[in-house]
């Protein structure tokens, strides 16, 4: 049989020592580039989601950004037609407060020119002068309440 001596030992033990010592860095540096390969194509694969996050958040910004103007828009054109529906609504009434100011005044006229020609024939009301002062008070009654 072979008999290995105290310095074989020795040197085997060495061997196995200096293998371990090899064999852990191996596969430390190993393990150390697949996980350097992993963390770099992770931080790629972040960094695409984060562009294409930014890219969908100015496309959703832009798209609100159209929105509030096509809405802007056409509340300014709701408060324009309103504005000019009532701008006309304004006109008709001073219109229709104009021509009863001019009836008014005509009806007025016709009335002082009727009582004048009643009260210079004596007659008031169609009667003689002694119930002109009834007749009178109820056509200022009358012409109270119309004002």
């Amino acid at each position: 049989m072979i008999t290995l001596g105290t310095i074989e030992l020795i040197a085997l033990f060495f061997i196995f020592v200096i293998g371990v010592v090899l064999g852990g860095m191996a596969a430390f540096l190993s393990r150390r580039l697949i996980f350097n390969r992993q963390l770099r194509l992770a931080e790629r694969k972040a960094a695409k989601m984060v562009a294409e996050a930014r890219n969908e958040t100015k496309g959703i910004l832009q798209q609100a950004q159209e929105d509030a103007k096509r809405a802007k828009a056409a509340a300014d054109g709701e408060y324009r037609e309103r504005r000019s529906e009532l701008q006309r609504q304004e006109n008709r009434l001073n219109q229709k407060n104009e021509t009863l100011d001019r009836k008014m005044e005509g009806v007025e006229q016709r009335e002082r020119e009727h009582v004048g020609r009643r009260e210079a024939s004596g007659l008031v009301g169609g009667r003689p002068a002694r119930g002109a002062k009834k007749q009178d008070l109820i056509f200022r009654i009358l012409q109270g309440q119309a004002e």
